[in-house]
């Protein structure tokens, strides 16, 4: 066996060992199965490089097989470079285009690099990696990033870490700390100081996000307050502004003497530096809950509110119109109605119930008695022209039971009329007969009133 480093070449047995070559030794099942392995210890650089194994046999041909041993090399720590602008990113702004160059030197085998802002990834604006060979299997890898800078870089790490298996942290990245430059940044929605105490000193306390630190004018009313000049009036003071962390600062507002004309007042805040202003608007209350709160609730309410009253007029208007679930009631009454109608007009007496309001149905006695009273009798019953008629006996057998209808009419007093309701009361009465008539079989015995309404 061939190894770079060794001078000579390595005579390998199972089982046997190897003189002048200590740290190889043979590795496999035996040629007898084609295994030509080695196990080699203490690897040095120079041992980097083509292994050549032949494989001897009794009939005096060679078999021979190359491999590759490369040993580990860590490349040098990866250099940063600013291509533009040229200067360290000091002056960076919100908006410039900057491109940067990550390089790491003679490694082997060759690393990789990766891109971070922050602990995010970068994987846009990246070029292809530039790979390069050079002696002794030495690798050197570069690689350009591209970047537009925006105001949530500034203060984050812009870092390229090298991975290698001989490369360990720290010395296996370059990091970079962006400071853009930024005008003070918008809101999503005004500010709300919550909670102050009338009558007490109230502090309200405004973060603005800007890059460099910017300068702060309080506004109430029409009046203007600066930080650092006192109100004459020892009214309202502006605190000295400080820093939050990062790019964010505050500034504070101090109210004396807290009242309702101040809570009802508007206030308003001007943030500037060299890149922009901006202009705040803040409410204050005593309140402990946002407005977008309460305002959540009110309509959260008044949407139920709608919900109850439509479903109220909707039963309503089923239940009078007898539709959907009350459709069986709306039968079911007319049906009571009915049979609570007949019962009355049973059990009713003349000279009763006078000048109370009549609420039950008008039935026309006309309109009862005068299918009866227009029919007409039919043509065979008159007699015959040729003098064929019956006898009169046969005519009184065969007549048909008299009905009298006699009304009796009844007045109110005057005293209790009421409108023009007059109730016209009418019994029916059946005269006895002298000679049995015959009569069809009855199958329910009914009784039938009318109650005749006359006006």
């Amino acid at each position: 066996m061939e190894i770079p480093g060794f001078p000579e070449a390595v005579l390998l047995a199972p089982g046997k060992p190897t003189p002048g070559a200590p740290r190889a030794q043979y590795e496999g099942d035996g040629f007898d199965k084609g295994h030509c392995g080695l196990r080699l210890s203490g690897i040095e650089e120079k041992n980097n490089g083509q292994i050549k194994c032949t494989l001897g046999a009794q009939d005096y041909t060679e078999s021979s097989q190359n491999m590759t041993l490369t040993v580990a090399r860590a490349p040098s720590p990866p250099e940063l470079k600013f291509l533009s602008p040229i200067t360290s990113g000091e002056s960076l702004r919100e908006g410039d285009a900057v491109s940067l160059k990550c390089t790491a030197s003679k490694g082997r085998p060759i690393a990789n690099l990766t891109w971070f802002i922050g602990n995010d990834t970068i994987t846009e604006g990246l070029s292809a990696p530039t790979k390069i060979k050079e002696d002794y299997d030495f690798y050197t890898i570069s690689q350009n990033l591209t970047r537009t800078l925006q105001a949530s870089d500034s203060g984050k790490e812009l870092r390229c870490v090298a991975g290698h298996i001989a490369l360990l942290p720290p010395n296996n990245q370059k990091a970079h700390t962006l400071r853009v430059q930024f005008a003070p940044k918008p809101w999503e929605k005004p500010h709300e100081q919550l909670g102050l105490v009338e009558g007490q000193e109230g502090k309200v306390e405004v973060l603005v996000q800007g890059n460099p630190k910017p300068t702060f004018t309080w506004k109430v009313g029409e009046e203007s307050f600066y930080e650092g000049y006192p109100d004459p009036e020892n009214k309202y003071v502006v605190m000295r502004s400080y820093n939050k962390g990062g790019d964010v600062w505050a500034s504070v507002l101090k109210i004396n003497n807290l009242s309702k004309e101040d809570i009802k007042k508007t206030y308003w805040l001007r943030a500037s530096n060299v890149h922009g202003e901006r202009d705040y608007e803040i409410y204050i209350s005593t309140n402990t809950e946002p407005r977008s709160a309460v305002g959540a609730k009110t309509i959260i309410f008044l949407f139920i509110a709608i919900i109850i009253c439509a479903v109220v007029a909707l039963a309503v208007f089923a239940r009078a119109k007898g539709l959907w679930c009350f459709a069986g009631d709306a039968l079911m009454s007319g049906i009571r109605q009915i049979e609570s109608s007949d019962t009355e007009s049973m059990n009713h007496r003349p000279g009763e119930d006078k000048g109370k309001k009549d609420t039950k149905p008008k039935i026309s006695v006309k309109a009862i008695f005068k299918k009866k009273w227009d029919q007409k009798p039919p043509e065979a019953s008159k007699p015959s022209s040729n003098g064929n008629s019956k006898s009169d006996g046969d005519k009184e057998a065969q007549k048909p039971e008299t009905t009298t209808v006699t009304v009796v009419s009844e007045e109110a007093p005057k005293e209790q009329k009421k409108g023009n309701d007059n109730i016209v009361y009418a019994e029916l009465t059946l005269p006895a007969t002298s000679s049995p008539v015959a009569r069809p079989r009855v199958v329910e015995d009914k009784t039938e009133y009318a109650e005749i309404i006359h006006s």
